[in-house]
């Protein structure tokens, strides 16, 4: 049989408030019968003091004939049971036994000696679990010493808790009439209520509208009115919803780049059309997406690397070949969703072409520039052999000057070459490097020496701050042509007289797995410095902060961006920041060596997974 609503909801009623009443009165019990016991044992310790006082002032405490009138009287003005014993355990008094009694008696052992002293700072109790409220006081009188103790039965406290017992029942069962009553009458009321209110609520259902007046359905009229709004409200916005849904498919539709939404397990959640486009097994899942996981759309290893950063909340990027009758290139950002939900946003974009153009351009720049090494090499010998020819030199007065600018161009020109294919080889993975301990403070000598000459030609000094056992993990050629290519460019654009110090420390760095040690090497000018909105470009191929005075030392432009490609190789960084109070500081940051670390690895499959910049 179906229960009606009111009959559940008066018994409800019913059942919490029978629940109050008797928690209420359990609770009620309880901590009257706690006030009670700790009240008495308060009571009794104010008469322990004062008996004990009583038996500090009295002469004779070594004869029970003296002292246990005492205790009788004591017990007869508390209405405790009161024992009284010498610091031997021996029985001096005693309310409950004579004085022959108490002669008959044996002394406490130390274990009940132990017992009564141990008595003597107790807590009063919480529960009446035992028979008797115990309180125990130590007594001196000049050598004499002793222990008092008053005890009370709590068979009175019993008493007095029925008499109480009976007093809750009482009001409790008069508290539960009352609420049954009260239960009655609200839940007749509360249910009109509710079906006027239920009533109204299904004519908005149903899209009717309710026919009835907030005045007509009495207390729920607010209620249904704040329905009836909030009715309204919920379809406005879910219009405002499916106008964003639909603006929202649009853009993503006409989207250029592939968007992949992916739950916490990696499974497909929205796709658009430009990443529909991508995948080559398509027709594996007949066009069904949703659900499915990337990983079986795209069968790619590096992917899983993106995923498994994503799922530690981190941003991630790579670039990745997608397989098929046609390879294509993307590049892939993975972002963490932010909502918490431990899904993530993959966005694809195609740059098949661009690669494309890229090895078209390092091709053509390479060809052209292994062709030009030739006919310039000519330029230079025969420019070399007509300045060494004294009657052609004398010949005119502008042979000199003609032939020294033939040949200055031409050694230019030469080392722009020799640049460009280093450049090239860099891109194009065809300059490996072998990897091993390298001592810095033997690879700046070695540069030093090759540019003294350069240095003391404009009167600079050339100083170093490295320790000597310094190594770091490098390769040997790579390093110095780093460090070439830097002090070289310190030493022209450093004035007359000028100063360049090269120094090296151990810097230890916490990449997120933990602390790594790297070496750093800086090399420091007092030139005239890079202004602010120059350096983040300073590496790049042919920047050049100042064209006239970069032609004027002999720059190629290529330089620094042979010293930023070989340190990315070598999972190493490479900056530069003002030197105070002038001039510029040029660093490179690399791994430090463990003696016995040694690998080859191939630029094509350097990882580009590199510390970050300062």
């Amino acid at each position: 049989m179906k229960i009606g609503f009111r009959i559940r909801l008066f018994f409800g009623f019913v059942i919490l408030t029978l629940a109050v009443v008797l928690f209420s009165g359990v609770y009620l019990q309880r901590s009257l019968r706690a006030w009670v016991i700790e009240r008495a044992h308060s009571e009794l310790g104010r008469h322990a003091e004062t008996s004990s006082l009583l038996l500090e002032s009295m002469p004779g405490h070594d004869t029970v004939e003296r002292i246990d009138p005492i205790a009788d009287r004591i017990s007869a003005a508390t209405n405790a049971e009161v024992e009284i014993i010498d610091a031997a355990g021996r029985h001096l008094g005693d309310s409950r036994r004579d004085v022959a009694a108490l002669n008959a008696l044996a002394p406490l052992s130390a274990e009940e000696l132990a017992r009564w002293r141990g008595a003597i700072a107790s807590a009063p109790p919480r529960k009446l679990s035992s028979d008797v409220v115990v309180i125990v006081r130590e007594w001196r009188h000049d050598e004499a010493t002793g222990l008092l103790r008053l005890s009370l039965p709590v068979s009175e406290i019993e008493a007095l808790f029925e008499k109480v017992r009976l007093l809750i029942l009482f009001a409790a069962l008069l508290g539960l009439g009352a609420a049954v009553l009260m239960s009655w009458l609200s839940s007749n009321l509360m249910s009109r209520m509710l079906q006027s209110l239920v009533e109204h609520v299904r004519a908005l259902a149903r899209g009717a509208g309710s026919k009835a007046e907030p005045a007509e359905l009495a207390e729920p009229g607010g209620i249904a009115l704040s329905i009836t709004r909030l009715a309204e409200e919920l379809a406005r916005r879910v219009e405002d919803l499916a106008r964003e849904r639909d603006r929202f498919e649009t853009v993503l539709e006409s989207m250029n780049e592939a968007i992949i939404a992916l739950d916490s397990q990696h499974r497909v959640k929205l796709i658009n059309r430009a990443a529909q486009e991508l995948f080559p097994r398509l027709d594996v899942f007949g066009g069904e997406f949703e659900g499915q996981r990337v990983t079986s759309l795209l069968k790619v290893p590096a992917l899983l690397d993106l995923l498994e950063d994503a799922s530690v909340g981190k941003r991630s990027t790579a670039e990745l070949t997608l397989p098929g009758a046609q390879q294509r290139r993307v590049m892939a950002h993975i972002n963490p969703s932010g909502s918490g939900d431990g899904g993530s946003v993959l966005v694809m974009h195609d740059v098949t072409e661009l690669r494309k153009l890229e090895t078209v351009r390092r091709d053509f720049v390479a060809n052209v520039s292994h062709e030009l090494r030739t006919p310039v090499a000519v330029i230079m010998l025969n420019a070399e052999t007509l300045m060494g020819d004294e009657d052609l030199m004398k010949a005119s007065k502008h042979a000199p000057r003609f032939i020294e600018a033939l040949h200055r161009n031409a050694d230019r020109l030469s080392r722009l070459i020799s640049d460009l294919l280093d450049i090239s080889r860099l891109e194009a993975g065809r300059f490996k490097l072998t990897l091993e301990p390298v001592s810095v403070f033997g690879a700046t000598l070695r540069v030093m020496d090759a540019l003294e000459e350069k240095a003391l030609a404009k009167k600079q000094t050339l100083d170093t701050d490295i320790s000597a056992d310094l190594l770091a993990f490098a390769d040997s050629k790579a390093l110095d042509q780093m460090l070439f290519n830097l002090i070289d460019n310190a030493i022209k654009y450093a004035p007359e007289e000028g100063s360049i110090l090269v120094r090296a420390e151990r810097v230890e760095l916490d990449l997120g797995v933990g602390e790594r040690g790297f070496v750093r090497i800086e090399i420091c000018d007092d030139g005239p410095g890079l202004p602010a909105h120059h350096r983040p470009r300073i590496f790049e191929r042919f920047y050049r902060v100042d064209d006239g005075r970069s032609r004027d030392v002999g720059g190629t432009g290529l330089g620094l961006a042979i010293v930023k490609h070989l340190a990315g190789a070598m999972e190493g960084r490479v900056g530069v920041k003002p030197n105070e109070p002038r001039g510029s500081i040029f660093w490179i940051r690399l791994r430090e060596a463990d003696p016995e670390d040694q690998i080859e690895i191939d630029m094509a499959s350097a990882l580009d997974i590199l510390p970050p910049d300062e």
